[in-house]
């Protein structure tokens, strides 16, 4: 007790009704708010439903997969809480904070995210409540905050508007709930730039959207910016917020993945794999590729995206993709040019004419890529999607014979995909040593991107049938396509006669640097020697394995 002299006896002041009147409220309202969920949150630690690790984690990416009603929607809104309070008990909240929470629907930011968040929020810190979405939902565009911070909400339908939206935005802290298209989390992520901003993604992955498993992919491997935290439903009902006899259901009606995603939180990784062997086994760091192994070149070509893969025989028959390229909008030429550039070529140019028919319209220059002794690869057969040869319907050549005319001579690959598919299953195969036959370079990323999301779609509503789907979804498969290209052609390793290679090249260097001849004759002469070679293995007609034989 303090011994400053009191004016007035408390007891007398508070036994007077008028008295009573003004303080009973304030009481009263601060013990509601001493009393309300937003502090009254106490964060899990158990590893199947470790909120508190997610909480505490100052990765740029933190991921809280878990099951349905397991917790990870609670969690996200207490994270959006106090970033909007600047009241973060782990991290420093940056002042005029700017939130955005986005979920693939409004019904979803509605029924998860906003339904905790609204309960949670001290209204007494809010300064601004935006007008209600319209279309009938019960949430607000945005709110802020009497200290300066905002949250927007966002809602991924309409997927290219929906991104639009987000252009030009700056956000402190993204918060995706369950999972959204791929363009607008790239477009969101983009946006975190500007402010070197956070994210934090909370969902049941039942789409397992493949922006979703390679964060996965990257937590597994320890990078430092993406932590990964699963949630489980029976950690849910340890705690009192699942059924234990809803779940004993669950387990009793849904296939063995559907239990895996739905109940432990996890993705569908495997669910329409086409190649469900790829593992990080498969992956090794760059190195040098000898010269005396055998190497080929597969080329998916297209103007939208055209892809090309360079695959490495060993003698003891291991096949190493060593090298990929990968353009959009390319011009025929300039994929020429960077194929040649890359397998080691010396580059001249020569000016040859426009056409043989009208000199007068002059000339143009040409470049022709000639051996080097040093620095050239020896490819022993280019192979390219069979659709690329023949003539268009007005008349102009297609790319094998476009190519040609540039001194790339390809030939026409097997396009059976089933066939090439399994062919490329085998080659992922261990062999007696226990090591796989076929291997990737780390740098090969789109390669390594399309193989681990190459998947058979699947229906779900006809998942009561036995038969699926045998073909693979076309989209993002053109590195895999050169990969099998290749594949089917044969992957053999040839020795090599390097004095004959030598002799070999110099001729052809001789011929193609001679300014006699058009474009035809030189093209004539190109598909000749191609044919030989693909008929009896050289010109001389000394066999070799990837020639095609009488079939071709």
């Amino acid at each position: 007790m303090s011994d400053t002299l009191l004016l007035v006896d408390p007891w007398k002041l508070v036994r007077k009704r008028s008295t009573l009147d003004v303080i009973l409220p304030i009481l009263r309202e601060m013990k509601r708010r001493k009393e309300h969920p937003y502090y009254s949150y106490v964060p899990d630690d158990h590893p199947d439903g470790n909120q508190l690790g997610f909480h505490q984690s100052k990765a740029m990416f933190r991921l809280l997969f878990g099951a349905n009603r397991s917790g990870k929607s609670r969690a996200a809104a207490q994270e959006v809480a106090w970033s909007l309070t600047a009241d973060h008990p782990y991290l420093p909240i940056p002042p005029s904070c700017r939130i955005w929470c986005v979920s693939a629907s409004y019904r979803n930011l509605q029924e998860g995210l906003w339904a905790h968040l609204k309960r949670i929020l001290p209204e007494w810190k809010v300064a601004e409540v935006g007008a209600t979405i319209t279309g009938g939902w019960n949430l607000p565009n945005y709110i802020e905050m009497r200290n300066g911070n905002r949250v927007d909400f966002l809602s991924g339908e309409g997927a290219e508007d929906a991104r639009r939206r987000a252009q030009g935005a700056e956000i402190d802290f993204l918060v995706i709930d369950e999972e959204i298209n791929v363009a607008l989390y790239e477009e969101l992520v983009v946006r975190l730039g500007t402010r070197g901003g956070r994210c934090a993604v909370a969902a049941s992955l039942l789409r397992s959207e493949q922006w979703c498993l390679d964060l996965e992919d990257r937590a597994a491997t320890g990078d430092p910016e993406v932590h990964r935290f699963r949630l489980t439903a029976y950690r849910a009902v340890e705690r009192g917020h699942l059924n234990a006899k809803v779940v004993k259901e669950l387990e009793t009606i849904l296939s063995a993945e559907d239990r895996e995603v739905r109940l432990e939180g996890k993705s569908r990784r495997n669910q329409g794999l086409v190649y469900k062997d790829f593992s990080e086994a498969h992956v090794i760091e760059d190195q040098e590729i000898p010269k005396d192994w055998t190497r080929y070149c597969g080329i998916d070509p297209g103007f939208r995206t055209c892809a090309v893969v360079w695959i490495a025989v060993s003698p003891s028959g291991k096949y190493y993709l060593y090298r990929e390229h990968y353009w959009h909008g390319t011009k025929y030429r300039d994929v020429a040019d960077a194929i040649f550039a890359a397998e080691g070529y010396s580059r001249h140019e020569r000016d040859v004419l426009i056409s043989e028919e009208y000199p007068q319209l002059g000339t143009r220059k040409e470049n022709v890529w000639v051996f080097d002794e040093n620095r050239t690869e020896e490819v022993q057969l280019h192979r390219i999607d069979p659709s690329g040869f023949g003539m268009e319907v007005s008349g102009e050549k297609k790319i094998g014979h476009l190519f040609a005319e540039e001194g790339l001579v390809c030939a026409p690959a097997n396009n059976d995909r089933e066939v090439g598919i399994e062919m490329c299953r085998r080659s992922l195969m261990a062999d007696a040593d226990g090591i796989p036959r076929l291997r990737v370079f780390r740098s090969c990323h789109n390669f390594l991107n399309e193989i681990r999301g190459y998947r058979i779609p699947v229906d779900r509503s006809r998942s009561h049938q036995n038969e699926t789907s045998a073909t693979p979804r076309k989209r993002n498969d053109h590195a895999l396509d050169a990969w099998r290209y290749v594949t089917m052609g044969g992957l053999e390793y040839v020795p090599v006669n390097h004095e004959r290679r030598m002799e070999d090249k110099r001729i052809r260097d001789l011929e193609r640097l001679e300014t006699m001849g058009g474009i035809d004759e030189r093209l004539r002469k190109d598909r000749i020697r191609v044919l030989r070679r693909e008929r009896f293995g050289r010109e001389d007609g000394s066999e070799h394995v990837g020639g095609l034989g009488t079939e071709y």
